[in-house]
């Protein structure tokens, strides 16, 4: 009896051993083991039960493995897309340390650029910081040949509250420099038109004056319109001129104290020929008279360029376009409303943008920077245009500037 025992105690440790190895085993990554015991001792489903849970293991290792292969897909995808991208990106902390970067931002800061500071880099000035940049185009610190477009936008990432700023830097000195060779080229060709159109305008002002005989009244109409459009002529090109001045040494405001009720009118009695052979009238609606410290010759820039616009989407439907002023107590504005064929909302986004013309809709030649020249002189006053329209009814374009006015 005592041997018996003796033998099925060996068997069960027999039996645990092969167990604890199987376990063991499996535990150490071998999944293809499977626990066979002594049938003459009774274990009812231990071993169907280990050996099911081992299979169950190694079904379940095989779909990680594959969702992990696909993982690795689409990772490997989605890294060769961003990396052809033309724009680099950037993670930073909350002090403005690049914790992650793409290849192509690699390229742009050089490849010791991670854990670096994105101020070594960009310069953003006191007015400019990166908290409250949203794009900024600029040379690169540490390489002056390097001109970049740099957009910044705060990053929500769960689980890691260390990023704090996702950041897209784009080298666009290609771009930067054949933008430059245009501008340069357009403000040369103006400036050299300019010259013979004003000496033309002077001979035939002596034309119409009579200085070289007497004139028939059908040959003083033909230099009148001839005069006028080498006006439009000449503030074509003025304008070309202005918007390079303005984009290479930023535009200097010469402010003066000056009636603006005054100002509007001396701008629509220069505006005359152009009215009159658009059949338009003006209609004043001025409040009380008011003075206010602009820039006398930028300002009338900007409303000869809004109502030439007006008389654009309007002559060919309606004859009148109406002008008011109106004072608050931190500024004033000036509102232009013709009763044309309107601007779609989809318009107002890109109609104060560089060479876009709306123009060519009504068969009429335009630059496109009219407006975009009258935007950004409204913004160096501090001020902003707006637009209220609704299609074949009128359109409102406002001019409001926060400045103190002084009443008459």
């Amino acid at each position: 009896l005592l041997n018996k025992i003796k033998n099925i105690k060996i068997k069960y440790e027999n039996n645990l051993k092969l167990v604890t190895n199987t376990v063991n085993s499996v535990r150490y990554g071998n999944l293809s083991t499977r626990l066979v015991l002594d049938n003459d001792l009774k274990y009812p489903n231990l071993a169907d039960s280990i050996n099911r849970m081992v299979e169950t293991i190694q079904d379940r290792e095989q779909m990680i493995s594959e969702f992990k292969k696909e993982i690795t897909g689409h990772n490997v995808f989605l890294e060769t897309l961003i990396n052809s991208l033309s724009e680099g990106f950037l993670i930073l902390d909350d002090n403005f340390n690049i914790k992650k970067m793409t290849q192509t931002a690699e390229l742009v800061l050089g490849n010791n650029a991670l854990n670096m500071n994105l101020y070594e880099f960009i310069d953003f000035d006191n007015s400019n910081s990166i908290e409250n940049t949203c794009s900024i185009k600029t040379f690169l610190k540490n390489n002056s040949a390097v001109f970049v477009e740099v957009t910044i936008s705060n990053l929500t990432f769960q689980g890691n509250s260390e990023f704090k700023y996702l950041v897209t830097i784009k080298d666009i000195s290609k771009e930067n420099e054949l933008s430059q060779i245009k501008n340069d080229f357009i403000a040369t060709l103006a400036h050299d038109l300019r010259v013979p159109l004003i000496a033309e305008a002077n001979t035939l002002n002596l034309l119409k004056k009579g200085n070289f005989g007497s004139l028939n009244p059908e040959i003083s109409n033909v230099i009148e319109m001839l005069l006028q459009s080498n006006k439009d002529t000449i503030i074509l090109t003025d304008v070309l001129l202005e918007t390079y001045k303005l984009e290479q040494t930023q535009l200097v405001l010469n402010k003066q104290d000056v009636s603006i009720n005054l100002l509007v009118k001396e701008v629509c009695d220069e505006m005359f020929g152009v009215l009159e052979s658009n059949n338009i009238k003006i209609s004043f609606n001025l409040c009380d008279d008011f003075v206010a410290n602009i820039d006398i010759f930028q300002f009338k820039r900007v409303l000869r360029n809004i109502i030439n616009n007006s008389i654009d989407y309007s002559s060919q439907k309606s004859d009148k376009i109406d002008i008011y002023t109106i004072t608050s107590n931190d500024g004033f504005s000036i509102k232009v409303r013709d009763y044309g064929y309107g601007i779609n909302d989809d318009e107002k986004d890109k109609i104060f943008q560089k060479f876009y013309s709306g123009a060519h809709k009504f068969r009429k030649v335009g630059s496109g920077l009219g407006l975009y020249l009258a935007n950004e002189i409204v913004k160096l006053h501090g001020g902003v245009i707006t637009i209220q329209s609704e299609p074949n009814v009128q359109t409102d374009f406002e001019i409001y500037i926060p400045f103190t006015c002084k009443t008459l």
